[in-house]
């Protein structure tokens, strides 16, 4: 693995939650690579991994964020209902968590877009568009501007 086990320092007693968190972390941005060369296999193994080790450390919004990628890693392979169950499973996530700030926003319009190219892949356009504008709904455009840019262009694309 890629984090240490030990600790090195005599005073300290290792965390065992905080080293998992740290290799979900390293295998999300393992899989983000992946992802953007292509290799959709390995991306999404990594990604199961992530999602294993913040499952078990208790990280709620890193998996959700981690659920979103592997709802579009299985999207762009063409499994529709298992990138909606992913979705899903992260937008419930997203609902039980009790700080909502601009990241959690973020991570909610994610899984709105993915989930809204799932119903436009299966042909369902108006559950579409309505996923596309709720994600427009959960970004502040001045603070995430890319990510704005993807839900307002995906309602353009079903309209």
């Amino acid at each position: 693995r890629l984090v240490l086990r030990e600790e090195r320092r005599a005073d300290e007693i290792p965390n065992e939650a905080e080293q998992l968190s740290w290799e979900a972390r390293i295998d999300h941005r393992i899989a983000l690579l992946k992802r953007v060369r292509g290799d959709h296999q390995h991306a999404r193994a990594a990604v199961e991994r992530a999602i294993a080790s913040a499952a078990v450390a208790g990280a709620r919004c890193d998996v959700a964020r981690m659920y979103a990628l592997l709802g579009w890693i299985r999207w762009r392979e063409g499994d529709i209902p298992g990138c909606q169950d992913d979705c899903r499973r992260g937008l419930r996530m997203c609902r039980r968590e009790v700080e909502r700030d601009d990241l959690w926003r973020e991570t909610v319009s994610t899984l709105l877009i993915t989930l809204g190219a799932a119903y436009s892949s299966a042909c369902r356009l108006v559950v579409a568009e309505r996923c596309y504008r709720q994600a427009t709904r959960f970004i502040d455009a001045r603070r995430s501007p890319y990510q704005a840019s993807r839900a307002f262009n995906n309602v353009a694309t079903v309209c």
